[in-house]
């Protein structure tokens, strides 16, 4: 099991997730000390997890320690997206130039990538040593690969190729980097090799970073000379696992029943966390009341009402459409036409006005001037529904798209999309892209608990969907 530091939004819930199963959180925060009832472990992380995108989490660290953690994540989250690289980030790497032209090579990497590097002027066929700056985490992404050949540690990183002393800006206090600095200059000076002292090294003690500056030399040395050595394309030095979750509103719900077991939590506290920073203090004002005897339910319906509210007086939404390929599309906004607040979820009728030209999702139709859409959102069902309609008001036909239940925020829903969709028009029902589902369970991206109720919610439409319209009714 892996030593873990956990920053972020999420932190007290992952931490306790990741605790139940078995991995040890390190460097906690006094905060989550207390609510987890853990003494403070100074030992060095092995992974970190913080927040990245907008309803992303992020976990970095060395392979074996990323696998598991994310492991733990995905057996407790269940709904989610997972992007995992086919290279590391700082793995070290043999390609090969294929195209040369005006100073850019274009370079095969192993497992069937290829990238372009700039100030390139070998040939056709050569062998070039590179680290993975940027890797394609998802599968929208390129490869960014630099000639500076990095190794990582648990308190320090050496590069071959400059000679530039760092330090993470978690490492605060300028007597511990005066500290630092002088135990690189100890070993290092001369020597061609540049060092960045890792927020663990804020802890380590001088004899183990000393140790280890001398160990990671030697294996800097080692995977520089493999890399010469080479004769093809391959990976030479593993560097360093980084990959990243995508969130959905029954994931955040997961969060929310874990979190309160060691802290007064709202619900929608991760999604609105996550999603809307404007209400992460009234998030905050909630809690508060709630700890203060306020009553729950009532404190939870205000806050949706408040969120609905938002929307409406902003005079427009946008639906934010996570794809599996990581891609974000952001449809055509519109207005709130309808809302309504039921329990712990919303109902939204909304209008999109469309542009003229191309042609309609699914529908094959082409758009013209004055076209709409009218779309209907449930933030407790796995849907959402596009009615497409003329200028005139006539229905063209109808595309229901499978998804995560939607998240509401202030001029926001967002989702992960599911692929798989139904398009109903004049000539009759069909379902499409569900090989697209499928590729994408067996890439990895989407588990198995997510790909069976993409399954499920088909079904559910395509047996019930005048009930499904009926809902809408508000």
């Amino acid at each position: 099991m892996a030593n873990v530091r956990v920053r972020g939004v999420a932190a007290t819930a992952i931490s306790r997730i990741l605790i139940e199963g078995g991995h040890r959180v390190v460097q906690a925060s006094r905060v989550m000390q207390s609510r987890l009832g853990i003494p403070f472990d100074a030992s060095p992380a092995d992974v970190t997890i913080k927040d990245g995108d907008p309803g992303e989490l992020v976990v970095i660290g060395f392979p074996k320690g990323v696998a598991e953690v994310v492991d733990s994540l995905v057996s407790s989250l269940k709904y989610v997206f997972v992007w995992r690289p086919k290279l590391n980030l700082r793995s070290v790497v043999v390609g090969r130039v294929v195209d040369s032209r005006n100073g850019t090579c274009i370079v095969e990497l192993p497992k069937g990538l290829r990238t372009s590097l700039s100030n390139c002027f070998k040939s056709s066929g050569e062998l070039i040593a590179l680290s993975i700056v940027r890797p394609a985490v998802k599968p929208f992404e390129e490869v960014v690969v630099s000639r500076e050949i990095t190794v990582t540690g648990n308190y320090v990183a050496l590069t071959y190729g400059n000679t530039k002393i760092s330090f993470s800006e978690h490492i605060v206090s300028e007597e511990r980097r005066r500290d630092l600095l002088a135990i690189a200059l100890k070993v290092l000076v001369g020597k061609g090799i540049g060092v960045r002292f890792r927020s663990n090294a804020a802890y380590g003690s001088d004899s183990n970073i000393l140790s280890e500056l001398t160990s990671l030399e030697e294996l800097l040395k080692s995977v520089v000379s493999r890399a010469w050595r080479a004769k093809e394309p391959e990976i030479i030095y593993d560097g360093e696992g980084l990959n990243i979750l995508a969130l959905s509103k029954p994931s955040y719900s997961i969060l929310d029943e874990v979190r309160s077991k060691v802290s007064s939590t709202v619900r929608r506290h991760h999604e609105l966390k996550f999603n809307s920073r404007e209400l992460s203090n009234t998030v905050d004002y909630a809690e508060d009341l709630i700890s203060k005897g306020i009553d729950r339910s009532r404190v939870e319906e205000e806050l949706l009402k408040q969120i609905v509210d938002k929307s409406i007086s902003l005079g427009r939404v946008e639906l934010h459409h996570v794809k599996p390929s990581g891609e974000i599309y952001k449809l055509t906004p519109g207005s709130i036409i309808k809302a309504k607040v039921y329990g712990d979820n919303v109902r939204m009728i909304i209008r999109r006005n469309l542009r003229g030209g191309g042609t309609l999702n699914g529908l094959g139709i082409e758009k013209k001037p004055g076209d709409y859409c009218i779309t209907l959102v449930d933030s407790s069902k796995w849907f959402i529904v596009h009615k497409y309609h003329r200028s005139n008001g006539e229905l063209l036909g109808t595309y229901v798209n499978i998804n995560t239940p939607p998240e509401v925020a202030p001029g926001k829903i967002r989702y992960l999309d599911l692929l798989v969709d139904i398009v109903i028009a004049n000539n009759g029902e069909r379902v499409v892209d569900l090989s697209e589902l499928e590729h994408y369970r067996a890439e990895g991206i989407i588990p198995q608990q997510l790909y069976e109720k993409a399954v499920e919610a088909l079904n559910e439409v395509r047996s019930s969907f005048l009930n499904v319209e009926a809902a809408f009714n508000i």
